[in-house]
């Protein structure tokens, strides 16, 4: 059985870390013997062959003498000792796009994906979208297209209650729409490690710096709280750096106005971040998964945000008060959100209800995977 992982993996830390995630539960499950993933022009070609994974070329009208014609015609085990399957070998399509769908984007390869759903349908192989936030789907070309992927979907999760909402609003009730968590939050680190950088993580987000409302105050916003979290003589916050160039250029600029510029730490492995989370006193996070990250291992977080499914996630530890503004007004807040966590009774007590909302999640996480797998073990 093949098995392709689309959306996760390549191209940002979060992805990485989806992508490792579903492998853990596939391998402990035996599943994992041929996992495929869609190559981007060969450029994730060494993370996919490094962590097990066949690569298959996408197959799109400029090259589909060779992609769909030419390497059909070598023998498959030759094929597979080079790595490769064929677009028309896969039967299951496990989607963890993560925030692919809905007005914000305009996915380009929709059409093919939709086009190659029918081809794995027809042959009697599952489509499941696992848990990601999706929505809304207000512009018609949108919600069409997407439409054409919930009609032969076999189960599609939204991650939150909002992304589930607007799935309803704009389909009406389907037997295949379920709701399920961010499944990184299961992720188990084989080999967790102590580090001395320092007992709080700040992680920014240059999407923040785009969106308009926030555009020219999220750097201002960041050395504040900065300044705030070093009035704290307990607290040795660094920047940590969850995805790339962009988060790091901003982590330079905010130490060009610290009079105590931070250390700055960017790790090359996914799993390193979370781990490092796992191993600080709270984080100041504006990356979804960096916060995913946290809230799983029972980390404080003081989150910001630019769409719903931020909000939705800090609701769903019951810590929706930790969720700030950008802007001067909630200096106070951010200030009394720090202060709290410098607190040893009100730490104790935030840690002891996060523990208690992880397990929750972590319980809906597995209930999900005993459904998708059954599905998949009868394909």
């Amino acid at each position: 059985m093949i098995i392709e992982l689309k959306g996760m993996g390549t191209t940002n830390k979060g992805g990485y870390l989806m992508l490792k995630s579903v492998l853990q539960v596939l391998r402990q499950h035996q599943l994992a013997r041929e996992l495929c993933a869609e190559t981007g022009g060969g450029k994730n070609y060494f993370t996919l062959a490094q962590n097990g994974l066949f690569q298959k070329p996408a197959v799109h009208v400029r090259n589909y003498v060779w992609h769909a014609v030419l390497l059909s015609l070598i023998p498959k085990k030759l094929r597979r000792r080079f790595g490769i399957v064929l677009e028309s070998e896969v039967e299951v399509i496990l989607d963890g796009s993560g925030f692919g769908y809905g007005d914000f984007w305009k996915r380009s390869d929709n059409k093919r994906y939709i086009r190659r759903i029918g081809a794995v349908k027809r042959k009697g192989g599952h489509v499941i979208l696992l848990p990601q936030a999706l929505g809304p789907f207000t512009k018609p070309d949108v919600r069409e297209e997407f439409g054409q992927i919930v009609d032969q979907a076999d189960l599609i999760f939204a991650r939150d209650r909002l992304s589930y909402q607007y799935l309803i609003d704009a389909y009406g009730e389907r037997d295949c729409f379920r709701s399920a968590p961010d499944f990184t939050n299961k992720l188990v680190i084989e080999a967790p490690r102590a580090y001395a950088d320092g007992n709080v993580c700040v992680i920014p987000n240059s999407k923040m710096t785009t969106v308009e409302k926030y555009a020219g105050e999220y750097v201002d916003f960041l050395l504040r709280s900065v300044h705030q979290i070093q009035q704290h003589e307990r607290f040795n916050p660094y920047f940590l750096v969850h995805e790339g160039q962009k988060d790091f250029a901003i982590c330079e600029q905010l130490n060009t106005q610290l009079e105590k510029p931070l250390a700055i730490v960017w790790p090359a492995d996914p799993v390193e971040v979370k781990d490092r989370i796992r191993s600080v006193h709270f984080t100041l996070v504006s990356r979804f998964h960096g916060l995913v990250s946290s809230l799983s291992q029972g980390v404080p977080a003081i989150a910001t945000s630019w769409s719903h499914k931020y909000q939705m996630l800090m609701e769903d530890y019951h810590c929706e008060d930790f969720l700030v503004h950008i802007g001067p007004s909630e200096e106070e807040k951010v200030a009394s959100l720090i202060d709290s966590l410098a607190d040893d009774s009100q730490y104790s007590v935030l840690k002891n209800k996060l523990g208690a909302h992880s397990l929750e999640q972590k319980q809906r996480t597995d209930a999900m995977w005993t459904e998708v797998l059954a599905l998949i073990e009868r394909a």
